[in-house]
């Protein structure tokens, strides 16, 4: 392995030697904060759903942003330091940076690690607190760090959304506690929601409101707890019940898939949307967190959830 002035050079470590730097938080690793090749990269995320939860903690500590500062932001700050203290005052109001820089260099960097607090159960607050801060800090963050945040949006993405469980989850539920759970679904989808009664003629489970100014909506939705594929006859009555309802959409959540017809009615008809098991899953995962089977009777019955550490 080469070294320069006591650094080690990630990109000429093997797989393992790589992997036990970060484990162990060795900061002569160069860059210590992303995947330094394509190889190493693909040889972590061929294994994601095989490594241990610890070790993706790890390696997503070491990839996103810690508090402190960057040898770049030693040469920000001296050249910010030439100018007018008309210009610092205006520099600093203006880049919280800069502020934070002037005030003391040791923490110019606000990290971002306490996004792990969501992990595993609520993946997609992590990665958009993740997105926000790639893209406010993207113009002045050294090209390893943007890099590392790239790569910890993709370990994120693919431990804990691109999860795949067997339908039989669902399906073994009864029919109104899957209400219950796409419900909760919705209300995750920043909708208030409300179950309806059983008596309700017009076949509607559950109806969703966006209230939101500029973006009120009223959507209709049905949850089939099938096994075969939904066929098209209630796919269109449940369009006849978005008109004489007045809504904006009906959807149809499905433990099984649609038959074609089905799907070339919603091709052509804009207010359906028809959401499969395999999209469904998707979003369980996406704002229920990757273990979303394990966690399903805490929505239903109002649980609360109680973490247990390992």
């Amino acid at each position: 392995m080469n070294s320069i002035d006591n650094f080690i050079l990630a990109k000429d470590l093997t797989f393992f030697q790589w992997l036990k730097m970060v484990n162990n938080e060795d900061m002569r690793l160069y860059p210590c904060n992303c995947f330094p090749t394509q190889e190493i990269m693909d040889k972590f995320m061929n294994k994601i759903h095989r490594w241990p939860e610890l070790q993706i903690r790890k390696v997503l500590r070491a990839f996103l942003v810690n508090s402190g500062y960057y040898g770049l932001d030693e040469t920000y700050f001296e050249s910010m330091s030439q100018k007018s203290k008309k210009f610092i005052d205006n520099l600093c109001n203006t880049r919280e940076l800069y502020y934070r820089m002037f005030k003391d260099i040791s923490y110019a960097r606000e990290g971002i690690t306490w996004v792990l607090d969501f992990l595993p159960n609520e993946p997609k607050k992590a990665m958009k607190a993740i997105s926000l801060y790639f893209e406010s800090e993207c113009q002045s963050l050294p090209d390893p760090a943007l890099s590392g945040l790239s790569h910890a949006l993709s370990i994120i993405s693919a431990r804990y959304t691109n999860v795949y469980y067997p339908d039989k989850y669902l399906k073994e539920l009864a029919p109104e506690d899957f209400e219950v759970l796409i419900a909760h679904l919705y209300s995750k989808l920043d909708y208030k929601v409300k179950l309806t009664k059983k008596s309700h003629d017009a076949g509607v489970d559950i109806i969703a409101l966006g209230e939101k100014a500029g973006r009120r909506t009223k959507i209709l939705i049905q949850c089939k707890r099938y096994s075969k594929p939904v066929p098209v006859a209630p796919v269109r009555e449940l369009l006849g019940v978005v008109h004489s309802e007045k809504a904006n959409k009906g959807i149809i959540v499905s433990t099984s898939n649609f038959t074609k017809p089905a799907i070339a009615f919603e091709k052509r008809n804009p207010q359906i949307e028809l959401i499969d098991y395999i999209h469904l899953s998707k979003l369980l995962a996406e704002y229920f967190g990757g273990n979303w089977p394990t966690r399903m009777q805490h929505f239903i019955y109002n649980i609360p959830v109680r973490e247990f550490s390992e």
